[in-house]
């Protein structure tokens, strides 16, 4: 066992790694020019593994990152951007991206599923069950139980109240201080003000989290919770319809899509197989006779990360050997298609699921896209490459996209960075914006759990 004091060395290093500016690993040039070659789709011969020092300074970021994100991005237990004063953080100025807040707790919520099944370290657990606390209470806020708000904090809280008085379509002239998707809370939830109308993505994110933490964390309390909160969504699900439908009958953003639901259906098996496995085994039908999604590549790109997620709960649950097949052939078929995007987290989802972890592109895209990945902080910032004269360049929609994709250093910066298409070349904004770090956090671990990032040499 590491004594204390080794680790609080560790995570000073950590800490200094992540902030200080420039303090990241550097790809090799081999490296570099093997994943230009990927993106053009081009022959690349071997990929150079990552070297020790490598893998001791990514892992390094990540827990340095990880102490940043629950730091500063956790508010009311929920995954925000933050917009500070200055970019020394003085002051809060306001809760930002919290319409997405559930979404990417979720994804948070893998991340420490996946830390926790390679690291066994009692904090992780704890973290977990802490996750679970803000899931049961969004599950309960709206005091319609199993309907997943968006996001619930304190009312009154002023960089909270500068969000919700305008969320949405703009402020409601009969409830004066609140926007039109911002409610009171009801019952021993009446201290708190929650988002509404909720999308599908709330639902994909929640779900890869809740069957992430059931299927790698062997603790029979987290599955006692996960199973609890499962069933809650669902049966609320089953009631309307499987429309997203909230306490005052307002059904928002459509139905959830075939995958989706079977997906859901797939975690309640898992927790409850003679209550659900009857409407899994209906819903899945549809999904097992059509063919893979189709991944976009010139486009707004936040639904390949839906599908993603949602056939990586399908492939990872599922013990059905035939039916396990196809989903992993199917999330196979959407990595070969998406190989060329230079996307971190769907290489590491694929490798994951698939266990095909000497996949020489997908372990160079995972390894590669987190070497190249910017160090700590995220904030936001203004970038233009449409001028390059370095780039191609491709015009697609109405609109001028990089033919390939970008490094990931160069990449605008984004609250996930990995639903947000590659080959975008103009957006940000120069403000005290600043992003967490899920995006490196989650394809760190789950690349750690299925061991094609290696667990850095003790020196």
């Amino acid at each position: 066992m590491m004594p204390p004091i080794l680790k609080q060395l560790l995570l000073i290093a950590a800490l200094a790694s992540c902030f200080l500016p420039g303090a990241q690993a550097q790809l090799a040039t081999g490296q570099r020019q093997f994943l230009s070659g990927v993106a053009r789709r081009e022959h690349v011969g071997a990929w150079p593994e990552m070297s020790d020092a490598q893998a001791r300074t990514l892992e390094a970021n990540a827990e340095a990152c990880l102490a940043n994100y629950q730091q500063y991005h956790q508010p009311f237990g929920l995954t925000a951007d933050i917009l500070f004063s200055d970019r020394n953080r003085s002051k809060v100025e306001r809760l930002d991206g919290i319409g997405d807040a559930a979404t990417w707790t979720g994804h948070y919520l893998a991340a420490l599923a996946f830390r926790y099944h390679v690291t066994s370290d009692a904090k992780t657990l704890n973290d977990i069950n802490l996750v679970l606390d803000t899931f049961d209470q969004l599950t309960r806020v709206s005091g319609k139980k199993g309907f997943i708000v968006r996001f619930a904090g304190k009312i009154g809280d002023p960089a909270y109240a500068r969000y919700y008085s305008v969320y949405g379509r703009g402020a409601d002239p009969d409830r004066p201080g609140f926007g039109s998707w911002a409610f009171q809370g009801v019952g021993a939830y009446s201290n708190l003000v929650w988002l509404g109308y909720p999308s599908r993505d709330v639902y994909v994110g929640v779900n890869l989290g809740l069957s992430a933490a059931y299927r790698l964390v062997s603790d029979t309390r987290i599955r006692v919770r996960v199973t609890s909160l499962v069933e809650s969504i669902i049966d609320c699900l089953i009631k309307d319809s499987w429309a997203i439908v909230d306490n005052e009958g307002h059904e928002w953003r459509g139905r959830l899509t075939p995958s989706m639901k079977a997906a859901l259906l797939r975690t309640a098996v898992t927790v409850r197989p003679a209550k659900y496995q009857p409407l899994y085994d209906e819903a899945a039908t549809t999904v097992l006779a059509g063919p893979a999604p189709e991944l976009c590549k010139y486009c707004t790109y936040f639904s390949n990360n839906l599908e993603v997620g949602t056939y990586y709960v399908l492939a990872t649950l599922e013990n059905d050997p035939g039916k396990q097949k196809n989903y992993l052939d199917k999330l196979a078929k959407m990595w070969r298609q998406a190989e060329d995007h230079l996307n971190g987290w769907f290489a590491a989802a694929y490798l994951s699921a698939t266990g095909n972890v000497s996949d020489p592109i997908a372990r160079a895209v995972v390894q590669g896209t987190l070497i190249d990945f910017p160090p700590g902080p995220r904030w936001d910032a203004f970038r233009d490459h449409s001028l390059r004269a370095d780039l191609q360049f491709i015009e697609s929609d109405q609109r001028k996209w990089a033919k390939f994709a970008l490094p990931v250093s160069e990449r605008i910066p984004a609250d996930f960075l990995w639903q947000r298409s590659p080959f975008d070349l103009k957006g940000g904004a120069d403000q005290p914006l600043e992003y967490p770090a899920l995006d490196f956090l989650l394809p760190y671990w789950a690349a750690r759990q299925c061991g094609v990032i290696p667990a850095p040499p003790a020196r």
